[in-house]
Order: structure tokens, then sequence, then C-alpha cells
């Protein structure tokens, strides 16, 4: 963990003004993917990931109409993002 400050879910959700089920679904997707699990199964999010959620936000709005509206390109871009933003030997 690097010493890093891990937070549960409801912190970079509030942080970033979309829910916890709407986090937990990019958690889930592997959009953004937590650092790490509490031994309860609970996740844990790094620093980085309110950034994470505010860009896939970003993204989602710029239809302009609030919802997602992704083509399944626009999906397969995202997940190559969140890829490539994960540190080596994490999944």
């Amino acid at each position: 963990m690097n010493g890093e400050t891990l937070h549960s879910i409801g912190d970079p959700a509030r942080r970033t003004g979309l829910t916890v089920k709407t986090t937990r679904f990019y958690a889930d997707t592997g959009i953004v993917p937590p650092t790490d699990r509490t031994a309860a199964g609970y996740r844990l999010f790094g620093p980085d990931a309110a950034a994470r959620l505010e860009l896939v936000r970003t993204l989602r709005d710029t239809d302009g109409g609030g919802r997602a509206r992704l083509a399944p390109q626009e999906m397969d871009a995202m997940h190559r993002l969140a890829r490539l933003s994960t540190p080596s030997g994490s999944s």
C-alpha cells in the first residue's frame, strides 16, 4: 500500500457527487477498481480514486443529458484507461 490512506466507498463517491451505487458499479466493471478490500470484503479506494471517478463522470456527462449514453467502443476505451492507470501488479 506504500503507506497511502485508503477510504471506504462513500468517501470518493461523496467527493465526486456520485452515488455509492454508481461508484460500486464502476468498481465492479473494472473502470475504477478498488485498491484493496477489508477482511469483510468492503472496497477500499486510494487517493487517486476520486480523480478517476471525476474523469468517468465527466465522460459520462458529455452527452448533456446527465445519463450514461456510451457506445460499446467508448466503454472499451474507458476500460483501457482504467487498466492503464492501475499500478502494475494490481488487478
